[in-house]
């Protein structure tokens, strides 16, 4: 009996952890897990910043779709093209940081791009005539604090978005 009720405390104490970690709307992790739990990682190789274009336009004209619809469908599919062991962080309203460890350059920009593909050809529910669409900076790296390089594929990310709807990656300059 003493032993149930100690798991059953571990259980509550661990999920509440993950409830402070964790976006409501997406289920991604949030702003203040990257802060607390990732922002002094190293050997992350395949950091990507994701940002929905549009954003302002799309909240302008519809309200709720642009708080709700449109980041739970890109976070569905960026989860669609990544592994349950990757990371998926809503750093701030339209902006996603995504982590994609052990996994070789070629590789994680063709997942990029993949992603990207996924966004505009996904059906938004109950706004069927609109296409979403994301810039994405990302960058391949080794042994580098991951907080400057979140700053390089922020950057890199603000060059895709020139463009809209496209990937730009260190790799392609």
């Amino acid at each position: 009996m003493i032993k149930m009720k100690s798991e059953k405390l571990v259980n509550q104490i661990f999920g509440f952890d993950d409830r402070i970690y964790r976006d409501v709307l997406t289920g991604a992790y949030n702003r203040r897990y990257y802060e607390d739990e990732l922002k002094t990682s190293v050997n992350i190789q395949g950091v990507a910043m994701i940002d929905l274009d549009d954003f302002k336009i799309y909240n302008d004209i519809f309200w709720s779709f642009g708080r709700r619809c449109r980041s739970k469908t890109v976070v569905k599919q960026i989860r669609s093209c990544v592994r349950s062991t990757d990371s998926i962080v809503r750093y701030g309203g339209d902006e996603f940081l995504l982590l994609i460890p052990g996994i070789d350059e070629d590789t994680f920009v063709k997942k990029l791009r993949e992603i990207r593909e996924r966004v505009f050809a996904a059906d938004v529910p109950g706004y069927s005539t609109i296409h979403l669409s994301v810039s994405v900076g990302g960058l391949f790296c080794n042994n580098e604090m991951l907080e400057k390089v979140v700053e390089k594929a922020d950057r890199l990310m603000y060059q895709a978005k020139n463009q809209k709807n496209t990937v730009v990656t260190e790799k392609e300059l």
